[in-house]
């Protein structure tokens, strides 16, 4: 099936096709308004803001025919409308204001009946239409775009704003490859997964540049609670009701959405995916078509490379946290109670949508079996869905099979047993496995054989406590297949007989909730001896 739904129109991804309008050219009359918007950041300044405002004749968009020729300015008359509303309901200085008054209003209804969404700024409009380049000749990107519109004269505003559309501006490649896609043909599949994961990158490389000129104070402070929503909020005219909406937040973009749409990511019924289901309606009505499309094709799961679809879920992981990382530095640091300026409690937002990305990956070559075996060989190229290592309590440090670990992952590993920090002995800790060929990494922490009692009772519990938690961690994660080394030997001291039999009491134990367990031994001596403990641990338990 080819999905075949005009690509043309989003050449430039969910960015207009042809740049925003800075004047009204056919509707002249509304010129004024532009006025009022290019000075809105100082007018902002001055406690009479709203009184003044409200005497301001806001000319009515004059048509009530949506065309090709008329969108562009019509998106102006929104952007600079639905600003103006924003700062009066919100202005910093002032108390919370709870009416909007007609002469405002009535026009932004009306504008935003026609665009077929509520009724406040919303992403697209601080967004998606809020730009121009500097240099028409050259691509839409960070250093050739300024903003049309804005709340205060910081430039940490427009850098925000800047930083969105360039990302938006990457898009164009990989939404294209979406819907030209032909899904029976898995050649065509990968190489669709491919341009994703290339593009996710490098709207990730973007992502990170949000510190170069943004002061999270300024962001918090000054203009944040511009964007905020609108809670009981009356709109004089025709509406008396008192009306709730979403103040504009990145969740209303459509790029992750059409992505999760796409792979068929399923994410459980919460509060919170209500939440991100209420973000479809201030999108766009042709970005909700395209997303509502993209639910109903069939999957493309099966016809993809193992790797490359899992790669994209962990690029998108990665995307999320890196929104996260800067959601926790802007926002959380800064009150005790965070919200997100749509009104979301983002913290279990989006740490539950990272998680359920990551375990919607594909089980790589999981046996179909329960069974409990031993190798000799490399445990980083054993196909199981996480391998066991052993841990220092700094996470991040090892030696021996760690570094060859720590290697084949990539620095990101190091990075995220880093974050971790310190973990007691017998403790386990988990993180996604990066470059490696599994899905997840295992580490806890082993003890030194004695552990400091006469008996070495102390270490044996231990060292069984590492084996149990590491089982127990996996089950919660629903990994099926895992891979050990021999913990507690090499520098650790244990000889491999007892490191074996404290290792198959637990390992027997679980065996039949697993699908494989592995146990990856570095010399063919060393496997003797855990077979031999194997035996010896099965001929007991007989007799």
């Amino acid at each position: 099936m080819v999905v075949a739904m005009h690509a043309e129109c989003y050449e430039r991804g969910f960015l207009p096709s042809k740049d925003p309008a800075s004047r009204f050219t056919l509707y002249p009359e509304l010129n004024c308004l532009n006025a009022w918007g290019q000075q809105l950041p100082t007018l902002l300044q001055d406690p009479q803001f709203r009184t003044k405002a409200r005497e301001w004749d806001i000319p009515a968009w004059p048509d009530d025919q949506v065309t090709q020729s008329n969108l562009a300015e019509l998106h102006l008359y929104y952007l600079r409308l639905a600003f103006i509303a924003s700062g009066y309901i919100n202005q910093i200085g002032q108390p919370k204001c709870k009416k909007l008054p007609a002469n405002i209003a009535q026009p932004l209804i009306k504008v935003c009946e026609l665009l077929g969404r509520p009724s406040i700024l919303s992403y697209d409009g601080y967004a998606l239409y809020n730009w121009y380049r500097l240099d028409s000749s050259k691509p839409i990107e960070l250093g050739n775009i300024d903003t049309l519109q804005n709340f205060v004269t910081l430039y940490d505003e427009h850098w925000f704003i800047l930083v969105h559309v360039a990302i938006e501006a990457l898009a164009g490649e990989m939404i294209n490859s979406i819907l030209t896609l032909d899904t029976h043909d898995p050649g065509q599949v990968d190489h669709c997964l491919q341009i994703i994961e290339t593009t996710l990158h490098q709207q990730i490389d973007i992502l990170k540049r949000i510190p170069e000129h943004m002061s999270s104070q300024l962001y918090f402070d000054h203009f944040r609670p511009y964007i905020g929503f609108f809670q009981e909020v009356t709109y004089e005219g025709k509406l008396t009701a008192r009306l709730n909406y979403r103040g504009e937040t990145g969740a209303q973009s459509s790029l992750l959405p059409l992505l999760t749409a796409f792979l068929k990511i399923p994410h459980e019924e919460t509060e919170l995916t209500t939440h991100l289901n209420d973000m479809c309606h201030y999108m766009p009505v042709a970005h909700r078509q395209l997303i509502t499309r993209l639910e109903n094709l069939e999957s493309i799961k099966p016809l993809a490379s193992t790797a490359l679809f899992n790669r994209v879920l962990e690029t998108m992981a990665q995307f999320r946290e890196q929104h996260f990382c800067w959601a926790k530095s802007y926002i959380a640091l800064k009150t005790q109670d965070p919200e997100g300026t749509g009104g979301t409690p983002y913290y279990q937002w989006l740490t539950q949508l990272i998680d359920e990305t990551r375990q919607f990956k594909i089980k790589k070559n999981v046996v179909q079996h329960n069974s409990l075996d031993f190798v000799v060989g490399d445990i980083t190229q054993l196909n199981v869905q996480a391998i066991v290592r052993p841990a220092s309590r700094n996470v991040y440090k090892g030696r021996g099979v760690s570094e060859t670990i720590f290697e084949k992952a990539g620095p990101e590993l190091k990075q995220a047993c880093q974050a971790i920090g310190r973990a007691q002995t017998g403790e386990a800790v988990i993180t996604p496995g990066f470059n490696l060929l599994c899905d997840a990494v295992i580490h806890t922490v082993p003890p030194h054989y004695s552990g400091g009692d006469h008996w070495g009772c102390q270490s044996l519990s231990q060292l069984k406590a590492c084996y149990e938690n590491t089982l127990k961690l996996a089950l919660k994660h629903n990994i099926e297949s895992l891979a050990f080394v021999s913990l507690g030997t090499g520098g650790n001291q244990f000889p491999h007989a007892m490191a074996a039999q404290q290792a198959l009491e637990v390992l027997l134990k679980y065996q039949g909730e697993f699908q494989n367990l592995i146990v990856c031994l570095a010399k063919p001596s060393s496997l003797k001896v855990w077979l031999k403990a194997y035996d010896h641990f099965h001929y007991q338990h007989a007799a």
